[in-house]
């Protein structure tokens, strides 16, 4: 890649002027060897002038070269990074005649591409030409050629590359069209047309001139080996099927003369079979005759028997039922004394269970007015234990920790990691949304903490004041709801106050400084609260802030605990 500079010329001489025209070529050529890779930097020489010096310096502004030359350029060997340079033009006087401005450019690390193809066999397309193979190619530029080489080197044939956007871009203009020289990209196909048959390995080039080359691999015509042998086994499978239908249609009819065969035995053998049945049948309805006749002989000779027995036993259940209304009738005449005399015993009870009954009534209403005074004196005590408390002011102490400060404080205070400042804290909740398990609400908070250094010439005093508003979400991994785990959100204002003392001989003219400003900061808080009593909670954790400043932030995290009032 080229890059290419003009600057308007300045008439400092009566009568010289020069017009420079700069060129950059090998920017991207820079690797491990630098002797391989030179930067060139050329323009066009006027013969007016005497001698040119180029002066460049790197992006802090450190001059790295200073070349004076009477030559229309210079070459160099620089690492990579952004730089800027200017040409001085001397007249043959030896003065300065023309200054160009600064021009930025960039030395760029080259870059050889790495090619993964891992295919021993590729096919071409359905023309026969064709050959499109799918690659990872990383490291692909600007200009970046690919190339399929026979395996004996003498015959190449270029392609083209399709990015992993899947933009594609013909190696005639570039595998990497329309990129910057700086970017790279990765190549997923690589493409060619009019390839023959044979044994190719793929080769890729940066503009560079770093290359790399895959493993040798065959290309054939895959698809009209494909439709031959498609077309041998379609044949194949017509004279098989025509084989199969002569070989059916024989066992079909032999099948259907065997068949006619088995039907006349069979309609022979059942003819005989019927001659058979019909015979059995005569036979078994004579037997089944005469056993009938026995069977109403011997069923009349049992019913004959049976009435007797069935006479018999009605005069002896005559009997016992003469026999049992006697028995009824003495167990009655005994039943009604008997009832008579429960009725009496049963009036004499009835009149002491009254007199129990009312004794009793008048102790249950004596014992239900102490049971209902005893209630309501516990529900009272029930319902201040179970109140919801919603509200919470938790005071407590902690220290703050710096965690980074953006060099904010390093022009005054050597500020460390290490850095443990007291703090003090003080924390309103309202949660009122409650759950069986889980609270959910906001928080008010504030912090107080200083920050102190002092030498030999002044005492430098930072006091911070955060207000912070945070939405919590409390969740109790226990049955009991004594203990709590929380986590907080949310933003607020840090102010800060400044206060510079004079010590020493500085105290008589230096006015004591005093600086306040303040900045948004957001963050947010891990605790663990404990509620030992319905009245009281303990909570230990820590919360973060990131204070937005101008040119840099404040991180703080502050461990702390508190001790609250619930209600």
């Amino acid at each position: 890649m080229r890059f290419c500079c003009r600057n308007d010329s300045k008439r400092l001489l009566k009568k010289l002027t020069v017009t420079v025209i700069l060129f950059m070529a090998g920017m991207l050529c820079f690797a491990q060897n630098s002797e391989r890779f030179k930067q060139r930097l050329e323009w066009k020489i006027d013969n007016s002038v005497l001698e040119y010096k180029i002066e460049i310096i790197d992006s802090s502004g450190k001059t790295i070269e200073s070349i004076s030359t009477d030559k229309g350029f210079v070459e160099l060997s620089l690492t990579p990074g952004s730089y800027r340079y200017k040409i001085y033009a001397y007249d043959l006087l030896g003065r300065e005649a023309v200054t160009t401005n600064w021009i930025p450019f960039d030395i760029l690390v080259a870059n050889q591409p790495a090619i993964v193809h891992g295919q021993n066999l590729e096919g071409l397309e359905e023309d026969g030409k064709t050959l499109e193979l799918d690659v990872n190619i990383a490291g692909i530029t600007q200009d970046s050629i690919v190339e399929l080489v026979s395996e004996n080197g003498r015959k190449k044939i270029k392609g083209s590359l399709i990015l992993g956007t899947g933009a594609e871009a013909a190696v005639s203009t570039g595998a990497g069209a329309g990129l910057a020289a700086s970017e790279t990209h990765n190549a997923v196909k690589a493409r060619f047309n009019d390839v023959p048959q044979g044994n190719w390995k793929l080769v890729v080039t940066n503009p560079s001139g770093l290359s790399n080359e895959s493993e040798v691999f065959e290309v054939r015509d895959i698809l009209k080996e494909q439709r031959i042998a498609a077309e041998k086994e379609e044949k194949e499978r017509l004279a098989r099927e025509k084989k199969e239908r002569e070989e059916a249609e024989k066992l079909a009819k032999e099948l259907a003369k065997k068949a006619e065969e088995e039907r006349i035995a069979r309609e022979k053998a059942a003819k005989e079979e019927a001659e058979r049945l019909a015979k059995e049948k005569a036979e078994r309805e004579a037997k089944e005759k005469a056993f009938q006749e026995e069977l109403d002989r011997i069923a009349n000779e049992r019913k004959q028997k049976e009435e007797e027995k069935r006479q018999e036993a009605i005069k002896i259940v005559e009997k016992q039922i003469e026999e049992r209304i006697e028995r009824e009738r003495i167990e009655k005449e005994r039943e009604e004394e008997r009832r008579a005399e429960e009725e009496r015993l049963a009036l004499e009870a009835e009149l002491r269970e009254q007199e129990e009954a009312e004794r009793l009534a008048l102790e249950d209403e004596e014992e239900s007015e102490r049971e209902r005074k005893e209630q309501e004196k516990a529900e009272r005590r029930a319902a201040w234990q179970n109140y919801d408390r919603k509200f919470a002011v938790t005071p407590g102490a902690g220290i703050a920790l710096q965690l980074y400060n953006g060099g904010l404080f390093n022009d005054f205070v050597e500020v460390s990691l290490n850095n443990f400042d007291l703090a003090l804290t003080d924390r309103i909740d309202f949660l009122p949304v409650h759950t069986k398990s889980l609270r959910f609400g906001m928080e008010a908070s504030l912090l107080y903490t200083t920050m102190k250094s002092t030498n030999n010439y002044y005492t430098l005093n930072f006091t911070v004041i955060n207000g912070h508003g945070d939405l919590v979400f409390r969740v109790a991994p226990g049955k009991k709801k004594k203990f709590w785990i929380q986590f907080k959100g949310g933003a607020g204002l840090m102010v800060f106050r400044e206060t510079l003392d004079y010590l020493g001989n500085y105290a008589d003219n230096k006015e004591k400084k005093v600086i306040d400003y303040g900045y948004i900061e957001a963050g947010g808080g891990l605790s663990f609260v404990m509620n030992p009593t319905n009245l009281l909670a303990l909570e230990i954790g820590a919360d973060f802030h990131n204070v937005f400043m101008t040119n840099a932030n404040i991180g703080l995290l502050a461990p702390y605990i508190g001790l609250g009032i619930r209600f």
